[in-house]
């Protein structure tokens, strides 16, 4: 397998109406698996790193990772839980908003999605709203070789847009401490730039 081919593969622009509106634009499931099983040739395979279903707290949160060759991203979801009669669903959910999660790391749909999100305005992404603009560069390859990072609090396994975050965050020590999104104290969230703040929260919550 080419893995750079795949991944120039993966972020390819969908055909015209792929993008959905229903209250919010998002690009449906299927099409991104459709998406990755032609750009892989089916070479490809996820795993559910963690699932915590909370009555008490109110919430639901899973971690999934899609593995491509040697590399893998992982994923977060994340929902609220206030009615227990709808956690199947609801986990359904949040396991699939993690799925599309990790596929958001290598770029997949952000050509399509950057049109309707704020984030789509800041200059330094301009080439996606270009018709034939070649694929942009993605973030850094997560190869199984990577050391873990783990939230202080939650001690959850952070994936890589979480990784990410911190690193963007001015004068934080991630040698020394991680947390993850959900336990990010607000006085770091603060020194955040507010796209950047703003994409990580849109890209997450797609469904």
């Amino acid at each position: 397998m080419d893995y750079a081919k795949v991944v120039a593969s993966l972020k390819k622009r969908f055909p015209s109406g792929t993008v959905v509106n229903q209250n919010r634009y998002y690009i449906p499931n299927q099409v991104y698996t459709d998406r990755l099983e032609m750009a892989t040739g089916s070479e490809w395979s996820y795993e559910l790193r963690e699932l915590e279903i909370n009555p008490g707290a109110g919430y639901i949160k899973a971690v999934v990772r899609i593995y491509i060759a040697d590399y893998f991203r992982d994923g977060y979801g994340v929902d609220t839980l206030t009615d227990n009669s709808k956690i199947q669903t609801i986990t359904d959910q949040v396991i699939n908003q993690a799925f599309v999660n990790a596929l958001d790391s290598w770029q997949m749909g952000w050509a399509d999605l950057a049109p309707h999100r704020k984030w789509g305005d800041n200059p330094a992404l301009a080439h996606l709203k270009e018709e034939n603009a070649p694929p942009a560069k993605g973030v850094p390859t997560q190869s199984k070789a990577v050391v873990n990072k783990v939230c202080a609090i939650c001690s959850k396994q952070l994936g890589q847009n979480e990784v990410a975050l911190l690193k963007a965050i001015p004068g934080f020590n991630l040698s020394k401490l991680a947390y993850c999104f959900e336990h990010i104290p607000g006085h770091f969230k603060k020194k955040l730039p507010p796209e950047i703040l703003e994409g990580y929260i849109d890209n997450s919550s797609i469904n």
